[in-house]
């Protein structure tokens, strides 16, 4: 019933529509092909479209903490509003608007991309935020390149800042794992870190998927010759196969957590 729920647009006095919440349901009705929904008109200055867009999306767990500072950012650097304001239009201290505009302006351009790709966690980007932004690209990399769980990205980055030279610092990156141990089973991953990451993922992927779908779409109705569709079907179906793995361990996870609960009751 979701989708039926109206979108919530902000008119502009200069005549111009932003949609502030229901972004997922537009997603969905231009799938289906449906030309005409229900909007549910606000009429706000901006900063306060700009902070509903946050509020809207809280109880949903639709933005993340990084994407919440963006929007933060926003409201402080573009709409010139004082740190207390803006805690006041999203409904927090003023001490959670400082964490967020210094998590917006502590990481790098470059890994705020690998943020909205999906590449990299608002987990580890909270501890990769701990670090100087000239050296935060090559801890990315050796996080990514040696798949660290989030409770290890937090140890490598608090022993990265408590080395005194470049040398040692060097050698972290390289070898993270001799540093920190090579532990990987489920007792060194925060289990709500784990979640976190995990949901954050699969939001992205169904974005991506989405996008795909209408794509591709378009080809088929371009007539485009199936030569030139063949090299995209190996990518599409190597995702499936992932995906498919992703179901077999979740699945198993589930028999798991339920012979757990049996033998503790």
């Amino acid at each position: 019933h979701g989708v039926l729920a109206p979108l919530m647009v902000n008119s502009r006095p200069d005549g111009a529509a932003v949609l502030v919440d229901g972004f997922k349901r537009l997603d969905v009705l231009l799938e289906r092909g449906e030309s005409t929904a229900a909007v549910h008109w606000l009429y706000l200055d901006e900063a306060t479209e700009t902070a509903t867009i946050l509020t809207s999306n809280r109880s949903h767990r639709g933005m993340t903490p990084l994407e919440e500072a963006w929007v933060v950012r926003r409201l402080v650097r573009d709409g010139g509003l004082e740190q207390q304001r803006v805690g006041e239009l999203v409904g927090h201290h003023k001490s959670w608007v400082c964490r967020r505009l210094r998590l917006a302006e502590s990481l790098v351009e470059a890994v705020q991309e690998d943020v909205r790709l999906g590449l990299v966690s608002s987990t580890v980007a909270r501890e990769v935020a701990r670090l100087p932004r000239g050296n935060q690209v090559a801890v990315v990399d050796s996080i990514r390149r040696h798949v660290l769980p989030s409770r290890q990205v937090a140890a490598l980055v608090s022993l990265w800042l408590g080395c005194a030279d470049q040398a040692t610092r060097a050698q972290l990156e390289s070898d993270p794992l001799s540093f920190i141990g090579r532990g990987t089973d489920a007792a060194d991953v925060a289990p709500d870190d784990a979640l976190d990451d995990l949901r954050q993922s699969l939001e992205r992927l169904e974005a991506c998927a989405s996008l795909v779908r209408r794509r591709a779409a378009k080809l088929m109705t371009a007539s485009v010759p199936a030569a030139r569709r063949q090299p995209f079907e190996r990518p599409v179906r190597r995702v499936l196969e992932a995906l498919r793995d992703v179901i077999t361990e979740l699945e198993a996870a589930a028999v798991g957590w339920e012979m757990g609960a049996d033998v503790e009751s």
